[in-house]
Parts: structure tokens; sequence; C-alpha cells
């Protein structure tokens, strides 16, 4: 079983993933955990992580996934996070940054990208990119 948090990409890969017949062999859930207040109460992400590194942040991305791991009988569980634009961004966090977080309950790691486009552009390319974390974390725990 497989879960997702998400908060830059907001459903977009849990309706990827459950568009498929058969889905819920697989799909443990999906939370959309938008604000800080939700990563910190439904995803145990410390406020300390959101106030020295910020949402968008490796940190907060691998935070997610293990919060989000300790809620059910999974394997596998990814998170997104990120600045979607068109606003928020800065010469540290630019418009599209993303980070991609994978947890199987004894390893987690975040990966960083920055990708180009107006925000739906953004939110889809950060959950194609999160599908294919996805496929390889579940290829190295199988």
């Amino acid at each position: 079983m497989i879960a997702v948090c998400e908060s830059l990409t907001g459903g977009l890969v849990c309706d990827t993933l459950i568009s498929r017949a058969g889905a819920s062999a697989y799909v443990y859930e999906g939370v959309t955990a938008y604000s800080n207040q939700a990563k910190n109460r439904r995803l145990f992400v410390k406020e300390e992580t959101l106030e020295s590194f910020g949402a968008v942040s490796a940190e907060t991305a691998i935070e997610m996934a293990r919060g989000l791991f300790k809620s059910g009988a999974v394997g596998l569980t990814v998170s997104t996070t990120g600045i979607a634009g068109p606003d928020g961004g800065s010469a540290d966090k630019p418009v599209g940054l993303t980070y991609i977080g994978v947890c199987d309950g004894l390893q987690a790691h975040a990966y960083r990208y920055v990708f180009d486009g107006g925000r739906n552009d953004i939110r889809n390319q950060a959950a194609l990119e999160t599908l294919k974390r996805l496929k390889e974390g579940l290829s190295a725990i199988i």
C-alpha cells in the first residue's frame, strides 16, 4: 500500500493514481496539507522545521513523508511541497522550486527540482516527477 501527501500538487498525484480501476488495492490514502498548520497537525512536521527551513524545503518534504507513514499500514509514502507561483518566489527559493519526499519507513529522502512554466505547468511537472519517484521507490522495496 502507498500513501501520498501533497501541498504543491494539491491532489494531482493521488488523482492520477486513483484514476485507474483497482486503485483501492494499492492506494491507502491521499492527504492535501496546504497550510503550515495542516503540515504540523496532520503530518507531524515540526514547527521548528517550518520556522527554520520553511514549508518549501527538503526537511519539510521528508517530515511530511515520514509523518504520513505513521498513519497506517503502508510500505511507501511520497510528499510534495514547492512554489507554484506566479508569486511567492525569492532568490533563494524561486518559483518552480519543488521538493519531493519519499519514505519507506526505514529511510526518507528528498529530491530537489526547479520546474519552469506557469502555475499549472509547475504543478503538473511536479506530479509527474512524483509518480516517477513513487515507481522507483516501489521498485526498491519489492
